[in-house]
């Protein structure tokens, strides 16, 4: 529980921190109470671009509103910085932070707000004035190349288009293992692994969980990919070249940001997203890019929600 009016006294003048990131599955938040962490997660897209500037305001202040609760006119001051799948236009970054900075402000006296899209805060954190790559694969994927010509940073973005057209993320996983079900359903296809995890863990026929996902959120047949990874861990021969070929375009963007934004081969790579949560993926993903470039050096960041706490905290 969030402290309130009347525990003030204890909190003094210190600065709460929060972090929040937000894709297309899920939105996720962090906060800091002076050394005591709560933590929520909220299913759902969160990517303004797939389900419009108002929406994606509404569920940043649903996330911050359910987990600091209803307490308002908190003793203290609030830094909070946030990665927004989808949020790299300027307009839709001024949207979110208004909307943000006015929910927090219910809640403290004084609030502070970043904001970045997904693969922007990756660069600001991890990369900063250095010349690199950063990816992000979760529901969709995207990947950029930084360079600097003298203070100038260029940046060469790889992907995300959003919608269906992210290679390598969990939703293209995730329909191409329906595309497998609905096979076997036909009868063009002898059942495997993945048949198999779906009558057992969802319950049901995969003719009709095919059925049922086709329709679903991009967040919905993303969420396949835990069962296409426990197949192919069984050995189920379809999913195994799904997801083989899933990382092969990863490795593939990253490749092709290197050569866009002119970096040498050995350059820092960081990853991150829910894709590499899985050791299978990151296995594949390292083996992969340390043969197609061999001097690069790579960084995983299988949680980004918790270097997403802001550094240098303060009011303004």
């Amino acid at each position: 529980m969030p402290p309130t009016a009347s525990s003030a006294a204890g909190w003094g003048r210190r600065v709460v921190r929060i972090a929040i990131d937000c894709g297309g599955s899920k939105g996720r938040i962090m906060v800091d109470l002076a050394g005591r962490r709560l933590a929520e997660e909220v299913s759902g897209s969160h990517n303004p671009s797939e389900i419009g500037l108002d929406a994606a305001a509404e569920k940043l202040r649903f996330l911050v509103d359910s987990t600091l609760g209803c307490e308002g006119g908190l003793p203290a001051s609030c830094s909070a910085r946030v990665a927004v799948a989808g949020a790299g236009k300027h307009g839709v970054k001024a949207g979110l932070r208004s909307a943000l900075k006015s929910t927090l402000g219910r809640h403290f006296s004084k609030v502070r707000v970043e904001i970045a899209s997904d693969v922007g805060a990756v660069v600001d954190i991890f990369l900063g004035d250095t010349d690199g790559i950063a990816l992000i694969a979760g529901t969709g994927s995207v990947c950029v190349g930084v360079g600097h010509k003298g203070k100038r940073r260029l940046v060469r973005q790889v992907g995300g288009e959003g919608g269906y057209l992210d290679a390598g993320g969990g939703f293209v996983i995730g329909t191409e293992v329906l595309r497998v079900m609905m096979q076997t359903a036909a009868g063009c296809r002898a059942p495997g692994e993945i048949e198999n995890l779906v009558r057992k863990q969802l319950g049901m026929q995969p003719g009709i969980a095919a059925s049922l996902f086709k329709g679903g959120s991009r967040g919905a047949v993303a969420g396949l990919v835990p069962l296409a990874l426990e197949a192919y861990e069984r050995g189920d021969k379809d999913v195994r070249a799904i997801v083989k070929g899933a990382v092969t375009d990863l490795v593939g963007m990253v490749e092709e940001a290197r050569k866009r934004a002119g970096l040498a081969s050995a350059v820092p790579v960081v990853a991150t997203g829910g894709l590499f949560r899985s050791p299978v993926i990151e296995r594949l993903f390292r083996r992969r890019l340390k043969r197609a470039l061999p001097g690069v050096r790579l960084r995983i960041v299988r949680d980004m929600l918790p270097h997403l706490l802001p550094r240098r905290p303060g009011p303004s």
